[in-house]
């Protein structure tokens, strides 16, 4: 045999043994890919699944306060019972989520029974998880002067925080200080559109300053605009003042200013 056949017989030899590690590897790993495979898509229904019932949630909130805002306890109590259900799926959601990655049967693993908060009407079942009705953690504007208008109260008075991105979205001012020549607003966002009716809620401090909020708390802190329809722009100077000498007369109404 010379060394031309010994080496072809060796390739040869080589690509077999090559082939059949591959093969080998393959039928060892092919459970496990496929295995793999099908976690993942499960991973991604349940991650589709959860995106739309968080979704869902937000736009029955809104609908939750927007019915509140306008007294309608009937169709409030139905968006609060849909938002207690979304919440029941979500936790059952993470849960099956928590299980797809484990490996583990996904159908031992069912919503935990949590006790339940619930801060609204009626009584839901003890079936249901812990729910808490804020758009935002309540803690997020507390401000240690202004307490009274960031608590959301159970008899359906609505404030200031729980529906204020929305009132951002359906106003002009979120918030202003109106006096007999000058203005001064704060706001997220301005459009020229008027605010409704139920939107706008004007005080009468005195003479020289008035208080019209729409929405969010009046703590004088957000970015300032100068009002183009009066003569004199006022300054954010001047808005610090007012919210100062606010604060020293917080509960007093037709009181001389020091």
């Amino acid at each position: 045999m010379d060394s031309a056949t010994a080496a072809r017989y060796t390739t040869t030899i080589a690509l077999l043994l090559a082939a059949s590690f591959i093969a080998l590897a393959w039928i060892k790993l092919r459970p496990w890919w496929i295995h793999s495979s099908t976690r993942q898509k499960a991973l991604d229904e349940i991650n589709e699944e959860y995106e739309l019932l968080r979704l869902a949630r937000k736009d029955i909130i809104y609908h939750y306060y927007w019915a509140l805002s306008r007294h309608e306890d009937r169709e409030a109590d139905v968006q609060e019972e849909q938002v207690l259900e979304i919440d029941k799926k979500l936790d059952q959601c993470r849960a099956h989520y928590r299980a797809v990655e484990r490996g583990e049967p996904s159908q031992l693993h069912e919503a935990s029974h949590l006790p339940v908060t619930v801060y609204g009407k009626g009584r839901p079942g003890d079936d249901l998880t812990a729910v808490t009705f804020f758009l935002f953690p309540p803690d997020m504007f507390r401000n240690p002067y202004d307490t009274d208008c960031i608590t959301w109260s159970p008899q359906g008075r609505i404030f200031q925080i729980e529906y204020a991105m929305e009132a951002v979205k359906q106003g002009t001012a979120v918030v202003a200080l109106r006096g007999k020549k000058h203005a001064v607003l704060c706001a997220f966002r301005r459009r020229q559109s008027e605010l409704a009716s139920y939107q706008q809620k004007i005080f009468r401090i005195d003479d020289h300053i008035g208080v019209a909020i729409s929405g969010l708390t009046a703590d004088a802190r957000r970015s300032t605009f100068s009002f183009p329809f009066f003569n004199y722009p006022l300054q954010g100077v001047l808005c610090s003042f007012m919210r100062d000498e606010c604060l020293s007369h917080k509960f007093t109404y037709d009181t001389p200013m020091s």
